[in-house]
């Protein structure tokens, strides 16, 4: 959790003192009237970060099971929706890039977004529960954060961001989907630690 954070918080760093981050490069164009889906993702980021950070504190001042349970899954959740970030870096067209990879590439990056504001959906789901004990009986209308969580895992793992895409030979995805699936393992066992 604390390197994922350095190295977002230094991309933060860089983009703030006016680098241009490959993802703005690539989508400069979308005056779409909606929020920009990278300013979403990153403040949905944040919340979660600020959440991990607070569950960390409480985890320092008192050591019961609690709190343990909340620090892992808030800082396993952190860091997938960290992982899932940082791939949004590789976004940018090569000269060599054909036009369905390009596509690609877009359905990746929408694709991401989805993922880190699904992965926020389901942090607060799993606050709202642990504040609150008698939330556990569901009506119709909630799902089972567990349920979310599951749901979440396996959509990244059987994508190409998170699974193993034997058509790319892109040595880059293949660091960044090992990653995501090694820090899946880490929010899945937040998950279950709450329970």
């Amino acid at each position: 959790y604390h390197a994922l954070s350095e190295v977002c918080g230094i991309c933060s760093l860089l983009e703030s003192s006016g680098a241009k981050a490959f993802h703005s490069m690539c989508h400069e164009n979308n005056d779409d009237e909606e929020e920009n889906p990278m300013g979403a993702s990153e403040r949905f980021l944040r919340q979660v970060q600020n959440f991990a950070d607070e569950t960390l504190v409480r985890e320092c001042n008192g050591s019961n099971h609690t709190d343990k349970s909340q620090s892992s899954l808030a800082t396993g959740c952190a860091s997938l929706m960290m992982s899932l970030s940082l791939q949004l870096y590789t976004c940018v067209k090569s000269e060599h890039s054909d036009k369905e990879e390009e596509d690609n590439t877009e359905e990746d990056y929408e694709a991401i977004h989805e993922y880190i504001s699904d992965l926020a959906e389901i942090v607060t789901e799993f606050k709202d529960v642990i504040s609150d004990s008698s939330k556990i009986e569901l009506n119709d209308d909630n799902e089972n954060p567990m349920a979310s969580m599951a749901t979440l895992v396996v959509s990244i793992l059987t994508s190409p961001i998170g699974g193993e895409d034997a058509g790319s030979k892109n040595p880059v995805r293949a660091s960044a989907s090992k990653l995501t699936r090694e820090v899946i393992k880490m929010a899945w066992s937040g998950a279950i630690s709450v329970i």
